[in-house]
């Protein structure tokens, strides 16, 4: 499994979101309970709060001097001008006045700023809800996406990362795109917040949709990551043209999606690998099976002609120990080939999944001879076991050296492939 490496440092980030996601609850009641007081009057501004507290206490105020003077003109007017009253009077004005500056006061103060900034920061609205609450949406979101919940294992093979583009690259552009039209006061914090919070989630759900594309991707390969699609000779072998037909439709499907837009972008080693690999086994595939209505790839195999001066790999023709050969494969029994040729010369024909024997001759087939058995897909085979390598600038033509098994001689039986069609270089054959 792909562990992200920033796995631990978003595991810290979601237990701080946890913590912002209690206190936004909280905030959530609170302000619930604020604006169904009379204080707020279904309003969840700060600011008109603020100055319906004020007037409230103005008013308050101004209800109690007024009983106050009231009873005091009532005083005065049946005991004229009595100075304990008079006097009564003149405080209930200067009290009037003084209360009205106090007033004054308490709205001029620092505190009607402080809560216009906070009002404006926090529950103003942004789109359809208070500014704290379309923050912590798209932080939420960003967050979230590090779950990939949406991956569908039904919806990976075939379908070119729709789920992909759909549930992620299409989520982290429409998210950065709202975070880059929140107002202006808090726009460029809440866009780099956003940015490093998808940045992190994109990151885990991306490796997690690979990891299950990687897997099923093998899966819908049962057996077909197996010789000749990889170049290990000892490990499974594809039985038949059949089962590399088979391979070869999952391969198809597999590099359409590796190729698509929405499979780009930043990506592990092991995607990396996995991506060479399958783009690699659908070349091999193709080359061997070519297009609509071809048939296998045909290939050639000659006996490569002595050369001058003598190659020492010919020690066992150059002694004139083995004089003649032949090649055998399904439906052909071959037929005799001098090995002292200054010409290359043809042992036969076959298709590349069929194998092959190579016998040896003293003289004539009445005579001694040596067997070289070959396995299925034999040109292959044999090319991928002695690592063969094609000439230069032409890949349909190939040469690989098998080696002498005898006491009587040393050296190897160079042999030539021509393939009816290019093959790709041993450089890009997927190994295990």
């Amino acid at each position: 499994m792909i562990i992200h490496p920033l796995l631990g440092l978003l595991q810290c980030v979601s237990r701080a979101y946890d913590t912002l996601k209690k206190t936004k609850e909280r905030v959530d009641d609170q302000l619930a309970k604020n604006i169904a007081s009379s204080l707020f009057q279904n309003s969840a501004s700060l600011t008109n709060a603020y100055q319906n507290l004020t007037r409230s206490i103005l008013q308050n105020a101004t209800d109690a001097l007024n009983k106050v003077r009231q009873a005091n003109d009532a005083a005065l007017k049946a005991n004229n001008a009595h100075p304990l009253f008079a006097a009564i009077q003149a405080r209930l004005v200067t009290a009037q006045s003084d209360l009205a500056s106090r007033i004054e006061q308490l709205t001029a103060t620092g505190d009607t700023s402080e809560i216009k900034a906070l009002e404006d920061m926090d529950l103003v609205k942004v789109g359809d809800h208070p500014a704290y609450e379309t923050r912590f949406g798209l932080y939420q979101g960003a967050v979230r996406m590090a779950e990939a919940k949406w991956i569908n294992r039904d919806r990976l093979i075939g379908f070119k990362g729709d789920a992909l583009d759909e549930n992620l690259n299409q989520v982290v552009s429409s998210t950065k795109a709202a975070a880059s039209k929140y107002p202006e006061n808090l726009r460029s914090q809440v866009v780099s917040t956003c940015n490093y919070l998808l940045d992190r989630s994109a990151g885990v759900a991306r490796d997690a949709y690979m990891a299950a594309y990687m897997a099923e991707a093998r899966k819908s390969l049962g057996g077909g990551e197996a010789f000749p699609l990889i170049a290990n000779v000892t490990a499974k072998s594809l039985n038949n043209l059949a089962d590399l037909r088979n391979a070869n439709n999952s391969l198809k499907l597999i590099s359409d999606d590796l190729t698509s837009p929405a499979m780009k972008g930043p990506a592990s080693g092991d995607w990396n690998a996995f991506t060479n690999r399958m783009l690699h086994m659908a070349g091999i595939a193709k080359a061997i099976l070519g297009g609509a209505g071809d048939g296998p790839m045909m290939c050639t195999i000659s006996l490569c002609k002595l050369e001058d001066p003598p190659n020492l790999k010919d020690d066992w023709r150059n002694k004139g120990i083995w004089r003649n050969a032949k090649l055998t494969s399904e439906g052909d029994t071959g037929k005799l080939t001098e090995t002292a040729s200054l010409e290359d010369g043809v042992l036969g024909q076959m298709p590349v999944n069929q194998s092959f024997d190579l016998l040896l001759f003293k003289l004539n087939e009445s005579t001694d001879k040596q067997t070289y058995k070959g396995e299925l897909w034999g040109p292959l085979w044999l090319l991928c076991k002695y690592k063969g390598l094609p000439a230069k600038n032409d890949v349909t033509t190939w040469t690989a050296d098998w080696p002498i098994e005898s006491a009587l001689s040393t050296g190897a039986i160079r042999l030539k492939f021509k393939f009816d069609r290019p093959f790709s270089g041993w450089d890009t054959w997927p190994r295990d």
